[in-house]
């Protein structure tokens, strides 16, 4: 279940770096008109999205982003930025991207970029994940820490095999586990590529954070949600919406990737990584290393500050790179070190030029203020 629910909500983000905001904010994709839905509850509504089966459609999805990222400095911080992959995310960061996305209901999902000279295609299945380039014909095997074990099962079959996990339990969880003050809502219901939806609004009502709600487009029909945003103090952040979308299976052919001879073939292994957590603002101690740095987090809910602390030195090239975010950030030293902050329209980001970096839905001072 749980697997067949992450899977819906977050392949459209694998390729956009994970964003959200409710298609009801954008009347070019949403219609003026308020569908007339049976009334429901946010804890309701929750559960039956989590209960709802598998989806199948496919559709078009459109995302707006308004992060207040320059995209001159993301092509300085991102490696190889002329690469079609760094190109997309750098988009996505900073303006509007669309992408095809198909989904069968059997854990079968695809996700189709357009490019000025070609396309990028994801391919997920229970038994593997591709990325291909047809720009560079290259072929990349995606395998995962949980690939070698994934069921496939689909939302039905978990709950069989689980009982005691129900929708109900999920949600009653998911809601003990908010931070405390944070309020789920249901608001005026909207449409989202024709079809009529429920809006559910999760506000966090923290002072510290920048973000002030996220909201979700529910399908009122099958419960499926078809769009999401962030919202902050300073407008809409990023958005994901489907601008188009149909009910009918998708044939199988569309999950269908197998490399030829005349492909680059490549694989990633993806690991898992372990943080620890603070509840007070201050520096926690260092956590168990994952990759080349080790994870911290300072503060708790939506106001939480992510500490990466650099285990090594960076290489000559990304030293250069770091250097030239001088140019986007205002100068400051911090017990990670000296470097730039940068103000983003839902938070900030400290980079120092030794590779240690913060994050936090925060203004720059209070990000600053607790890595002093």
């Amino acid at each position: 279940m749980k697997s067949s629910y992450m899977k819906r909500m977050a392949l459209p983000m694998v390729l956009v770096g994970g964003s959200l905001v409710t298609a009801s904010l954008y009347p070019s994709l949403a219609s003026a008109q308020v569908p007339n839905l049976p009334s429901i509850s946010a804890s309701t509504l929750l559960t039956k999205v989590l209960g709802a089966n598998a989806p199948i459609y496919s559709g078009t999805i459109q995302l707006v982003s308004n992060t207040g990222i320059p995209s001159a400095a993301l092509s300085a911080a991102i490696p190889n930025s002329s690469s079609s992959l760094s190109t997309l995310a750098i988009n996505a960061l900073t303006g509007t991207t669309s992408y095809n996305y198909w989904v069968d209901g059997a854990s079968n999902a695809r996700v189709q970029v357009p490019l000025s000279n070609g396309e990028l295609d994801l391919y997920a299945s229970p038994t593997s994940s591709w990325l291909y380039d047809s720009t560079t014909n290259v072929a990349t095997k995606v395998q995962s820490p949980t690939s070698s074990t994934s069921s496939g099962s689909t939302r039905t079959d978990s709950y069989t095999k689980s009982p005691s996990v129900t929708p109900a339990t999920l949600v009653s969880t998911f809601l003990d586990k908010l931070p405390a003050g944070t309020t789920v809502s249901v608001a005026t219901n909207a449409y989202i590529a024709g079809e009529p939806t429920y809006t559910l609004v999760i506000s966090p009502n923290d002072p510290k954070s920048l973000i002030t709600s996220i909201t979700v487009s529910v399908d009122g029909n099958n419960f499926d949600p078809l769009g999401a945003a962030i919202n902050t103090s300073s407008g809409q952040a990023l958005s994901i919406s489907y601008s188009q979308l149909s009910f009918t299976k998708p044939s199988e052919s569309v999950f269908s990737f197998t490399p030829n001879s005349s492909m680059t073939q490549k694989v990633i292994a993806l690991s898992g990584t372990s943080s620890t957590y603070s509840s007070s603002m201050a520096t926690t101690s260092t956590s168990t290393q994952a990759g080349s740095s080790s994870v911290t987090h300072i503060g708790q809910g939506f106001s939480t500050i992510t500490v990466h602390t650099a285990t090594s030195a960076p290489s000559a090239q990304v030293q250069k790179e770091l250097s030239m975010l001088g140019k986007f950030g205002t100068a400051a030293t911090t017990s990670l070190g000296q470097g730039y902050v940068l103000s983003l329209s839902f938070g900030s980001i400290f980079i120092a030029s030794n590779g240690s970096y913060a994050v936090g839905a925060v203004a720059p001072s209070t990000l600053l203020s607790a890595i002093a």
